[in-house]
């Protein structure tokens, strides 16, 4: 992109985008906003511990709805859709559940090992699988 001083340039490949600016290079991932599958969720089921919290969550099937119950509190359905408008999948591994933003990380393996959650005020609060 010649306007720019230094130049810039762009570089799409397959999912990904690069962008060079002088000395800042970045590359994006294209985003996938695909849906789960119910058989998607089930590498999140089990229950998940903040040591920053001192609190659990636990995400689990009961017949073919998926929830996530934070302590004892009353349960959230999370899947399938729920009528609930702010409950919503961002993507396979990424879902609002009305007060906060929960994306599932996964190790080398590619198995889950927590998630981070966040909202307007709290971001990168770690969740570790236990």
């Amino acid at each position: 992109i010649d306007a720019f001083d230094p130049p810039a340039s762009l570089r799409f490949e397959s999912d990904r985008l690069y962008m060079d600016y002088g000395w800042t290079k970045k590359t994006f991932k294209k985003f996938d906003d695909s849906q789960p599958t119910l058989e998607d969720l089930r590498k999140y089921y089990g229950t998940y511990y903040s040591e920053d919290l001192n609190i659990y969550y636990k995400v689990y099937k009961k017949e073919d709805q998926v929830y996530i119950q934070i302590k004892n509190n009353n349960p959230i359905l999370v899947f399938p859709k729920p009528i609930n408008p702010r409950i919503n999948w961002n993507s396979k591994n990424i879902v609002w559940i009305g007060f906060s933003m929960m994306k599932f990380q996964f190790d080398e393996d590619k198995k889950v090992n927590g998630f981070l959650i966040g909202d307007n005020r709290v971001k990168g609060i770690w969740f570790e699988k236990i």
